[in-house]
């Protein structure tokens, strides 16, 4: 799915790469089931990223349009996860979806313009590959970078719900077309069950898109109520494999298959290699671009590879982030009652860990400068969320996500990636429903909940039972049913397993010389002992104060040393 144009003399020697060379600059290009070529006349005109259904991905809507108003009414008529990519003979013209699920990066330096979704692509070709130190400080603190900014000085992140246009000068238009406003009754009490409407027309809608066309699917499954909710709306005519990861065959394996039989399906369990978070560091990380958290790459290498005989991938990934109040800081969750919604907190800036920025010994300016980033995206935020920008600071774009990862790297692996949650339509949604329809998933049970039949009255691994209402008795059974797997949990002999490996948070110790050669971690000590105080680079990993978390992700700054 990845792209990039430029105007630089520069090359890359990928082999990955499709080249065509315009009056406009040099487009790269991957052949993907996640990118799409736009051609007039049998040659390249532009590429759409991701997935892309409507108007907006038809060539001939395109071709000839050069209005910045007209493409951003198109982008609202069309559906997907997608960035478009149009070049004309004097500039080029981007095209991102409402959340920004495809990120893209631009800068213009001593080598010319670069536009594309890898970061440290357009940084090779624009000749701005300095790393950003307040940037990285970010990502090694909190797991991802502050939007607008990235791993490298002077590369940003173009805007979600836009359309820009970039001449030889800079950004020569740009056209918001959408943004998440606060809808004026965001607080008040509502219609769950009208809004439980419109989102399983919604996610129903996306997953027909998706498998439209294709023959063979596969879900990824864990069992959970957004797995069930997405495979319970796959036609029953379509092959369609739910198929779960696990290290072993444990409790979460066992209510997915389960819950996949009460749905008509047979699970496929993939087994994950021991060394999964471990391996191929610098190429996982050059897969999905330095400064994403590259732990929560979970479906890559040999795991991906066994998703490449499906046409489509279907997930569930973001149903938390928009549909539930995981992400809601002004939500009070009960032990025996329902969840309550507290006085909003507008002034909350989210996704960030102070207790880590005082105990660490990084440079006070260089943590100030990171708090100040966080605190300036939240001022731009506040004015399109007055009450809920405390909730929405991770959310606006999507790459403010810490384990956005996630969805990055499936996007790499070969068949089409469909995540209904991330569609543009469905982040707009998000935008309009009321906070009330989140609180004990009030809206995701009337969209769900039925579909589901009776996979919606299996608990799963953590004793949620997706069918039952937003009632006291329903959270009170809910709450018996947790506590109930837990007792039995404490009688297995075996271990406990989550999702995911527990490697996936970081593991230690942490050797980088098993990963990169003796000069790349040479540099990724100097790189450590210009971020921490008083020359401690090289005790970084044995420093108990830095996390394990910290100490994995510092490993990317190996990665980014010239080779």
């Amino acid at each position: 799915m990845d792209w990039v144009v430029s105007q630089s003399e520069r090359s890359l020697s990928l082999e990955k790469y499709e080249v065509h060379r315009t009056k406009g600059g040099t487009l790269r290009y991957t052949s993907s089931r996640n990118l799409q070529v736009l051609e007039r006349r049998n040659e390249p005109f532009g590429v759409a990223s991701g997935q892309l259904f409507g108007p907006l991905a038809d060539p001939d809507n395109l071709s000839g349009q050069k209005d910045a108003e007209g493409l951003g009414d198109l982008a609202l008529k069309s559906e997907g996860s997608f960035s478009v990519a149009i070049l004309h003979d004097e500039k080029i013209t981007l095209v991102t979806d409402a959340g920004g699920s495809i990120p893209v990066f631009y800068g213009r330096g001593p080598e010319g313009f670069a536009v594309g979704t890898l970061v440290h692509h357009v940084a090779t070709l624009s000749g701005l590959d300095d790393i950003d130190k307040v940037s990285v400080a970010d990502y090694l603190l909190n797991g991802t970078i502050c939007y607008p900014y990235s791993w490298y000085e002077r590369v940003q992140e173009a805007q979600a719900g836009s359309v820009i246009s970039f001449d030889h000068e800079g950004i020569a238009e740009h056209h918001t077309y959408w943004q998440p406003t606060e809808p004026d009754n965001v607080r008040e009490d509502c219609n769950s069950e009208k809004w439980g409407k419109h989102l399983n027309e919604q996610i129903k809608e996306a997953v027909r898109l998706g498998v439209e066309g294709k023959s063979k699917g596969r879900v990824l499954y864990s069992g959970g109520v957004d797995s069930r909710a997405v495979l319970s709306l796959v036609p029953s005519s379509f092959e369609c494999i739910p198929t779960t990861v696990t290290d072993f065959k444990n409790q979460e394996y066992r209510v997915a298959k389960r819950s996949a039989r009460l749905l008509g399906r047979e699970l496929d369990r993939i087994r994950r290699p021991e060394d999964h978070y471990r391996s191929s560091i610098r190429e996982l990380i050059d897969t999905i671009g330095p400064g994403w958290d590259f732990t929560h790459a979970h479906i890559s290498r040999q795991v991906g590879d066994q998703f490449k005989d499906a046409d489509v991938i279907l997930g569930g990934y973001l149903a938390d982030t928009f549909f539930k109040t995981l992400w809601m800081p002004d939500v009070r969750s009960g032990r025996f009652r329902p969840d309550r919604l507290l006085p909003a907190l507008p002034n909350t800036v989210t996704g960030i860990d102070l207790d880590k920025m005082s105990d660490l010994s990084l440079w006070s300016n260089l943590i100030g400068r990171v708090l100040e980033r966080r605190k300036d995206h939240h001022e731009r935020l506040k004015k399109l969320r007055p009450k809920t920008a405390g909730s929405w600071h991770q959310k606006f774009p999507l790459s403010n996500q810490p384990h956005f990862a996630h969805y990055l790297a499936p996007l790499r692996v070969g068949p089409s990636m469909i995540e209904p949650f991330a569609f543009s339509g469905t982040y707009r949604l998000a935008a309009k429903m009321p906070d009330t329809a989140r609180v004990d998933m009030r809206a995701f049970r009337h969209a769900f909940a039925s579909e589901m039949g009776l996979a919606g009255w299996w608990p799963t691994s953590s004793g949620e039972i997706c069918t039952l209402e937003d009632k006291y008795f329903g959270h009170m059974a809910q709450a018996i049913s947790h506590r109930w797997l837990r007792f039995r949990r404490n009688l297995n002999p075996f271990p406990v397993e989550g999702a995911w490996s527990p490697d996936a948070a970081g593991w230690s110790p942490v050797h980088p010389e098993r990963h990169f050669s003796d000069s790349e971690c040479q540099a990724l000590e100097r790189h450590l002992d210009d971020l921490f105080a008083g020359g401690i680079g090289a005790d970084v990993f044995e420093n108990e104060d830095v996390s394990d978390e910290m100490k994995v992700r510092a490993l990317t700054l190996a990665f980014d040393t010239p080779g």
